[in-house]
């Protein structure tokens, strides 16, 4: 059996969001920056199809919207977006009785009214309420109709547009070092076909590669820039680069990186001296006035009297300020000496000190006391651009006598963050891990005996510029305008629009053009579009901090209104007496009219029980199914380039019961597998028109497929046809059956619906009374891998509200600890099972082997004898403690460059598993001496290595690597073994080895697999190979070395019967393919190198191929089919792509009857056509196929009208009796 699954856009995952949509619990939201009042708000999201979120205040619908919002909010909030109100609606939560039969809405009603999600001080967000007269910032949310359109049209886009997927950074710094070394610079892109990647010097000069310049190297699209004094064009490194990713769909390119020199100049020879202040209440200021440099230090020292070995201490009377500037509070008479300022650059990895000079007094010293007064040059914050998450100082300074205290406050009046610790006597203020909450203005106070001096200090920070909304592909016609919107969660950013990587810039552009592409801040705006300006169009913002870029593709077609046969129904069945909503669903550049009609061709106009929606949906509205609605209705969509047609039949069935059962039942843990069943019985003149009920199941309100808990659970559904004697039609009844085991806990509790296009129902399931959540969760301590949480127990009782009862439950036996990281963020317990004990008070419990330096949130659930609590309140998000790197790097490789460099490489550590702040790797290497141990710090995951093996034929070099943090090593790598070969000389021999114990397996008719051994190896070969060494894989590689394989006919010297296959080195196997029909064959395997130079071929190695296969082909004659549909995520065993169909063999043992063989196949999808085809096979091959025969799993008539169209089919029964000529 061979099946084909056309690969259709149409099946669309409704999970999902579109492109420029944000995915919240099971909203698709997007966040609006600019304020207006709560009307316009909801008009703006009328205009985009979605209305303002809807924040109900059902618990388990509140809690998880209020966190994914929570999420989103505060990654915009730490990006830039600095906005503590939010516009949203609330209202409370009402149920749904039955179907809601507008299919494309699907959303509950609500009362709503406008409140605020609101930024507390400790980082949280709450509900409050919002003014209708206020502006505010606002947040909506897609109209679910809407959601399967826009997927609609973002699956016609065309695949494959290039895209960067690892960009440079901004700056590289670099030192003249004794020996040279390269600078990596990465680039990565997705596309299809795959991109080309191109590097870019100074905005304009494409780099050659093929030049052969040693200086600029290519690997796997990054650049590498030799630097250092051992580089002969170490001057020439300076310079700005990018990278540049281009397929046929267009270019985009990366963001600049600059590649600069890091330096220190010399001072000044000479120095003039330096004078205290005269006046009384000052003492002394003396800059350092430090020489050039890059990038600014923030580390200086003052050498004193006339040594460079001895240096100024601070005191609480003495301070060196950041900027250098020493600082005395007041001046005693020891003062008056000379003095030189010391600076030094870590990333140069040097330093440097000016000329000596004196400090001069007044010939009188007062020694009379005076209060503070602080400085004209102070206070300050260093850096001069504050980072967000990294560290500044906050540093103040005021002459005084006595010398003066220093305190800290924020001017508005807020707690200084925990992080923040005074150091250097109070005068300086450092602040850790930089918030957006640690922004604002500081007030440094300073205070003796005599009174005290206030100055003010604002602290913004700063962080790399982020694009609100990334740009989508789009397809637009011609004449019309596009707007492409670059908005930024900041002010500060700068922006510049690109096309294929081409700077856009209007005023450099022909008149004509000129009027046409207009720049508005951050808007592109392009109208009277031409087909010329297709391309792709890109965004690059860049600040002080950093850069950002986004891009899409616009495709400038014209094309007339087309339908999808499987976006829009072609059959329709209503119950009577319900609302219908049919959307007319096309696609069209640019964007017709349409018009509804009858099959009379009587016009439906916008009014009345049957009229047209003016929305983008078209939809054509029933307010209320009527009998005499049956019939076909035609949507017909009109633009410039003509007109097409789709019709929808309607057929309206009368009122339906629907009986669920049971209707309700108490569960207990020890409770066992239940069922829940939901059925509906029709009528129908024939079996084809009976309709599909589309069965789905709710939980509590909520769809059972969203939830994960319930992804194992099974509905079975099954269809009985029935015909009485006493009925003039037959009768079909369609049951679905939901088995919900014992091992979903809790989960099976509450109201479980079941809702059809024939109407719904409901069980309760209530519960026999569980456990309190644990409350007081309290972590304790935190170390590297430890964290320790306290908990206690509430009192166990309940009152039972129908009799007025105080029911005390059994006591606690056990609690389950759960956790989960940022970057895996569903619950799960921690390993070791449950904690048993009847504790109600938990004081220490210690969670073991967690990683260090990552974050983690706990929570707790008690075990009683009717089950487990909800869980308990969980934790804040904590990181625990640093530590070195726990991980072993892996995967080792390495290629030659040239004659002179090699590249290592290796499998970068994850970010979340690095253990620590500042990773990188030290990569040693020796060739097994002491004497040529070899070191290099790096932070990318390769290195290029300078060979020093001149006139040396072989050579061997081992590698190994371990990342490294600020907190220490970690473990070693398995050593690498690189054999390396002279290729300059030609005086090597040629290949040694040569080709043993051939053998054959002979796969059919045309194929045979040919497999062999080698002899006469040596390490050094001139050869590309594998050698194992201490159990691990070790990888190595000298030159170009290949395979050929021959083989010919015993019995027939014609060309056709002689096969040459000439195959990469490394393979002990290969299919060859291509022979005739029982024929005998000899081959030979002979190795060959670069320089065309033969070994000794192997012994000749004789086969018979098959004969030939079945000439005939099968007749597929009936088939039968029969459903389950599951909620879990199966296996499906047919091929994701028709280019990759799926065959599934069956011998003639396994069949029940040769002449009438019947099979089965498992697991297909719902909504997807299948193609089958049927052909017979023996040991000499496949046999022709027979006609193909398509089915489409699931009725294609109503695929629109019930999400069950995403479940799977689990169960496919295919009888197919085969007829052979």
């Amino acid at each position: 059996l061979l099946i084909d699954r056309q690969a259709e856009f149409k099946c669309l995952d409704e999970n999902e969001c579109p492109f420029d949509w944000t995915p919240v619990a099971q909203h698709c939201v997007r966040l609006y920056a600019r304020p207006v009042d709560p009307e316009t708000a909801q008009t703006i999201c009328d205009g985009d199809s979605a209305q303002l979120l809807n924040i109900f205040t059902d618990d388990t619908v509140y809690a998880d919207l209020m966190a994914g919002i929570h999420e989103l909010l505060q990654h915009y909030f730490d990006v830039g977006l600095h906005e503590f109100a939010w516009l949203v609606t609330a209202g409370e939560w009402t149920p749904s009785a039955g179907i809601n039969y507008d299919v494309w809405s699907g959303t509950q009603n609500a009362g709503s009214h406008f409140v605020l999600i609101q930024r507390t001080s400790n980082r949280k967000y709450k509900l409050s309420a919002a003014s209708t007269t206020s502006t505010y910032p606002f947040i909506c949310s897609l109209r679910p109709q809407f959601r399967r359109l826009l997927l609609y049209q973002q699956a016609l886009l065309p695949p494959g547009v290039p895209r960067i997927t690892k960009q440079p950074n901004n700056e590289y710094l670099y030192t003249d070092r004794s020996e040279m070394d390269y600078i990596t610079l990465p680039c990565t892109a997705v596309g299809k076909p795959l991109p080309q990647i191109k590097w870019f010097r100074n905005g304009v000069e494409e780099i050659d590669f093929a030049s052969g310049n040693p200086s600029l190297l290519l690997s796997g699209g990054s650049l590498l820039i030799a630097v250092g004094s051992g580089s002969s064009s170490n001057g020439n490194a300076y310079a700005s680069y990018h990278c540049t990713a281009e397929n046929q769909l267009g270019v985009v390119r990366s963001v600049t990186a600059i590649v600069r020199p890091a330096f220190t100049s010399a001072f000044h020879s000479f120095r003039m001296d330096v004078f205290a202040f005269s006046a009384l209440g000052r003492g002394a200021r003396v800059e350092c006035q430090a020489p050039l440099h890059y990038p600014k230090s923030l580390s200086y020292s003052w050498m004193m009297d006339g040594s460079t070995e001895r240096f100024v201490s601070q005191t609480e009377r003495i301070f060196i300020s950041h900027d250098g500037t020493l600082y005395f509070s007041y001046n005693v008479v020891e003062d008056a000496t000379s003095y030189a300022c010391s600076l030094a650059l870590s990333s140069a990895q040097s330093g440097n000190y000016g000329p000596f000079f004196k400090l001069k007094l007044p010939h009188k010293v007062s020694e009379h006391a005076f209060a503070p007064k602080i400085d004209e040059m102070q206070p300050q914050v260093f850096p001069e651009h504050p980072q967000l998450g990294h560290t500044t100082y906050l540093e103040c300074f005021a002459y005084g006598r006595p010398s003066p205290r220093y305190q800290w406050t924020r001017v508005d009046g807020r707690p200084i963050s925990s992080k923040a610790k005074t150091t250097n006597y109070g005068r300086v203020l450092k602040i850790d891990s930089l918030e957006p909450e640690d922004s604002g203005t500081y007030k440094c106070i300073a205070e003796n005996e005599l009174g005290s001096d206030t100055a003010e200090v604002t602290l913004l920070i700063q962080a790399r510029p982020e694009i609100l909304w990334p740009l989508q592909d789009r397809v637009v016609s011609s004449n019309s305008t596009t707007v492409f919107d670059c908005h930024l969660t900041a002010t500060d950013g700068n922006i510049e629009w690109f096309r294929d990587a081409i700077p856009i810039s209007p005023l450099l552009m022909p008149s004509e053009d000129r009027s046409r592409f207009f720049v508005d801040d951050y808007k592109l705006i392009i109208s009277r579009i031409r087909a010329e300006d297709s391309g792709i169009y890109e965004c690059i913002a860049n600040n002080e901090v950093g850069s950002t870029s986004s891009s899409a593709r616009l495709t400038v077609f014209d094309f007339m209104p087309r339908f999808d046969g499987n976006a829009m129904p072609k059959t329709v069945f209503a119950v009577a007496g319900i609302e219908l909503v049919i959307p007319c669903i096309y696609h069209s550049s640019p964007v017709g009219s349409v018009v509804w009609s009858r099959y009379n061709g009587e016009r439906l106009t916008d009014n009345g029980r049957v009229r047209v929606r003016n929305d983008r949906l078209n939809a054509l509205v029933f307010q209320r199914v009527h009998s005499e609605d049956h019939g076909e209705y035609i949507c017909t969509a009109t633009n410039l380039y003509g007109q097409a047609q789709f019709s929808v039949h309607v057929v309206v069935i009368e009122s339906l019961k629907v009986v669920v059962k049971p209707q309700s039942e108490f569960l207990s843990p020890r409770s066992g597998n239940v069922n829940v069943s939901c059925e509906a019985e029709i009528s129908c003149e024939k079996f084809t028109d009976c309709p599909e009920a589309l069965f789905e199941w709710t939980v509590n309100d909520r769809p059972i497929r969203a939830l994960p808990q319930y992804k194992h659970v099974r509905s079975t559904i099954s269809q009985t046809y029935e015909l009485h004697k006493h009925r003039s039609s037959p009768n079909m009844k369609q049951k679905i059956e939901l088995e919900l085991s014992s091992t979903l806990g809790l989960h099976r509790l509450g109201r479980f619906a079941c809702t059809s296009m024939f109407g719904g129902g409901a069980s309760e399931f209530e519960p026999l009374y569980t456990p309190p959540p644990p409350v007081d969760l309290k972590v304790l301590n935190v170390s590297s891998q430890t964290v320790t949480l306290s908990w206690r127990q509430p009192s166990i009782r309940h009152r039972e509200h129908k009799y007025n009862q105080v029911i005390y439950l059994t006591t606690i036996d056990a609690y389950v600890i759960e956790l989960r990281t940022k970057k895996f963020k569903y619950w799960k317990p921690i390993p070791g099972g449950p904690i048993s004990t009847n504790k109600d008070f938990i004081a220490s419990y210690s969670i073991t082997k967690l990683e260090p330096f990552q974050y983690y949130q706990f929570r707790v659930k008690a075990h009683g004898s009717n089950g487990f609590s909800r869980a308990s309140r969980s934790t804040e998000w904590l990181r625990t403690l640093p530590s070195p790197p726990q991980h072993v790097v892996t995967h080792l490789s390495w290629r030659k460059l040239d004659g002179d460099h090699l590249v290592v490489q290796w499998q970068a550590i994850e970010k979340y598993n690095h253990g620590g702040p500042n990773l990188r790797y030290e990569l040693s290497w020796s060739d097994g001496t002491r004497i040529s141990q070899n070191l290099a710090i790096v932070y990318e995951n390769a290195y290029v290595v300078r060979l020093d093996a001149k006139g040396i034929k072989c050579s061997t070099l081992i590698f190994s690597v371990r990342a490294i943090n600020d907190m220490g090593m970690g473990p070693r790598s398995s050593d690498m073994v690189a054999h390396l070969s002279n290729e300059v000389s030609f005086d090597l021999s040629a290949p040694t080895r040569k080709a043993v114990n051939l053998f054959a397996t002979v796969i059919n008719s045309t194929c045979a697999l040919v497999h062999w051994e080698w002899s006469n190896t040596s390490e050094c070969e001139n050869l590309h190979g594998v050698k194992v060494l201490n159990f691990f894989l070790i990888k190595f590689i000298c030159s170009v070395f290949a395979i050929q394989l021959s083989c010919k006919s015993s019995s027939n010297t014609s060309e056709n019967t002689y096969v040459n296959n000439s195959i990469p080195f490394g393979l002990l196997r290969w299919m060859i393919c291509g022979l005739q029909v029982s024929t005998e064959y000899a081959c030979a395997v002979t190795v060959f190198d670069k320089y065309a130079r033969s070994g000794e071929p192997s012994e000749l190695l004789k086969f018979v191929t098959k004969p030939s296969p079945p000439l005939q082909a099968p007749t597929i004659r009936s088939w039968r089919l029969q459903k389950r549909v599951c909620f879990c995520s199966v296996r499906v065993h047919v091929s994701e792509t028709a280019s990759k169909p799926l065959t599934l063999r069956v011998s003639e043992s396994e069949l029940q009857a040769r002449q009438n063989p019947i099979a089965r196949i498992d697991e297909l999808k719902l909504m997807y056509y299948y193609t089958l085809r049927i052909s017979g096979y023996n040991e000499g091959g496949e046999g022709p196929s027979s006609e193909p025969w398509s089915v489409r799993i699931g009725s294609s008539q109503n695929d629109f009208l019930s999400s069950a169209s995403v479940a799977r089919i689990c169960f496919l029964l295919l009888i197919v009796p085969l007829l052979f000529h």
